[in-house]
């Protein structure tokens, strides 16, 4: 009868029971029965090549020369065991991470085996391994198979473990140059790569390791963990920073809808930003009729102000403020009399310095110096006037320039009153 027999650290055979230790012929030995040890009990670890561990073999407790048999090897490459939690427990660990596109299914189907690996019935495969491993059961365990050469006849295998590889091994060196950096605000979870290389081979994401981002949406620090996949096993920490994006660096719209509504639309990237929630805007209204809308970065993630032309073709106030800034300069127009000069009887020549961008002048003249019962000429188009039939009295002359708008005359300021004494 045919039992199950743990020799050393890892390792099951299919050996025979066996009663005498007696030295037996080659013609004699049958393989069939033979008991399979391996030489060395310390742990295979994964190094990504093919483990081919010594071994022993036994026929009726004598050790047989390993002249008599072949050994050969298979699915001797990769980890058979991993460590934490079960299988079912990873992939739905792995299906949760949805911010990569990775077809988990078909990753599912490409691990699955057709192999037999329970075709002894009665192997308990986690006799392989330490407390606090799992045997990977989606892949076929590594497999010592002997065959006996010349005389000896039968075969006989034997499985064993190779452990996965821990993350935190000095010569598994990651790039974190990515996480270094800080990164904007992008209104979608941020997740930067990470390089990570054995032995120059760079690992595979989702098949060697798995990353796991935290608190990496909105501004402040976030959390990239890293686990161990399949042939390593372990946890890495790191963190990067998400900071304010400037409202420059957003996408913004303003202009008038066809009710002359004001709209203002801010995006980052296809994100569509809240008013008063993310930013706000104030606008104001220019002389020349553009306005000027300035948009401020507000709350968590944005900061800063930028500011936007709305021109004046496409402003539906602009009359209005060019009228009003029309209005405004003309007020502020004022001309300055230059002495006035009593050159022919009775007769005064007023002269002023002429201005710009105005309609004409009012002129006032009289004898009180408050301009009581004063008398009011316009002129247009001349910088002088004589005034005739003067009294031989002193006058008081002042002098304002006026601009006509919509037709309506607007006045700027008075200038100095100049006087003259009417002596012939």
């Amino acid at each position: 009868m045919e039992s199950i027999k743990k020799i050393g650290l890892g390792i099951i055979c299919l050996a025979a029971t066996l009663s005498f230790t007696q030295m037996v012929s080659a013609k004699q030995i049958d393989l069939e029965n033979a008991t399979i040890e391996l030489v060395n009990d310390d742990k295979l670890i994964y190094n990504g090549l093919e483990q081919k561990p010594e071994i022993n073999v036994y026929v009726k407790g004598e050790l047989v020369d390993s002249s008599l048999y072949t050994v050969s090897y298979s699915n001797n490459v990769d980890a058979s065991a991993y460590y934490g939690i079960s299988y079912e427990e990873r992939v739905n660990k792995v299906l949760k991470n949805t911010d990569f596109t990775v077809n988990y299914q078909k990753l599912l189907e490409d691990n699955n085996t057709d192999d037999d690996m329970s075709e002894e019935g009665d192997i308990d495969y986690e006799d392989l391994v330490d407390d606090g491993a799992f045997i990977n059961e989606q892949k076929p365990m590594p497999e010592i198979n002997i065959q006996g050469v010349g005389e000896v006849s039968g075969s006989a295998k034997c499985y064993f473990t190779i452990y996965p590889k821990s993350i935190t091994e000095k010569d598994i060196v990651f790039d974190t140059s990515n996480l270094t950096r800080q990164y904007a605000f992008e209104a979608k979870d941020k997740v930067p790569p990470v390089l990570i290389r054995d032995n120059g081979r760079v690992l595979n994401t989702f098949i060697d390791y798995v990353p796991e981002y935290q608190n990496n949406y909105n501004v402040g620090k976030a959390t990239l963990k890293i686990t161990g996949e399949n042939n390593y096993c372990g946890e890495v920490v790191k963190t990067f920073n998400i900071v304010k994006r400037k409202i420059s660096d957003v996408t913004i719209k303003a202009y008038y809808d066809k009710k002359d509504n004001l709209i203002v639309k801010c995006n980052t990237g296809s994100y569509t930003m809240t008013a008063n929630k993310e930013f706000k805007y104030s606008v104001k209204y220019l002389d020349d009729g553009s306005a000027l809308v300035t948009v401020e970065g507000i709350g968590q993630n944005y900061t800063g102000k930028e500011v936007v032309t709305i021109s004046k073709e496409d402003n539906p106030f602009a009359e209005k403020y060019i009228t009003k800034a029309e209005i405004k300069k003309a007020k502020k127009k004022k001309t300055s009399l230059k002495k006035p000069k009593n050159v022919i009887v009775r007769n005064v020549i007023i002269k002023w310095n002429a201005k710009k961008d105005v309609t004409g002048y009012q002129l006032q003249y009289s004898t009180n110096k408050n301009f009581k019962k004063k008398k009011t000429k316009t002129i247009k188009n001349a910088n002088s006037i004589v005034i005739r039939r003067l009294k031989l009295k002193k006058y008081y002359f002042r002098i304002r320039c006026f601009t006509e708008i919509g037709g309506k005359k607007y006045y700027g300021d008075y200038s100095k009153t100049a006087k003259v004494k009417i002596k012939k």
